[in-house]
């Protein structure tokens, strides 16, 4: 079943991530909101998160096949998660890794 999901996503991402492994959980996916850094607009992302890895994607507007684009992939190893406090966006948290830091919104 865990191979069934990692394929279908493998599927998702155009087969050019090497997720398929037995070592490699999937624990959440879902749409999250990224904070732009130069202005204060929100854009439309989505985060795979398995037990070795977070996969920051954008979305595609296809109509078949691929349905994202990996931008970054973040390694655990390291990885941390704080609170942040924005006012003009509520329920916003920042994950910094070895690759990247993002500030999102849930």
């Amino acid at each position: 079943e865990n191979l069934k999901k990692l394929l279908e996503i493998y599927e998702m991402l155009g087969e050019e991530e090497d997720i398929v492994n037995p070592s490699n959980e999937l624990i959440k996916e879902g749409h999250i909101l990224k904070l732009a850094a130069r202005n204060t607009s929100a854009m439309d992302r989505y985060l795979f998160l398995f037990n070795n890895m977070l996969l920051y994607c954008v979305p595609k507007f296809s109509l078949v096949g691929q349905k994202f684009t990996v931008r970054t992939r973040i390694g655990i190893d390291g990885m941390k998660v704080t609170e942040t406090y924005n006012d003009d966006y509520p329920h916003t948290f920042q994950v910094s890794g070895k690759e990247r830091t993002l500030e999102l919104q849930a």
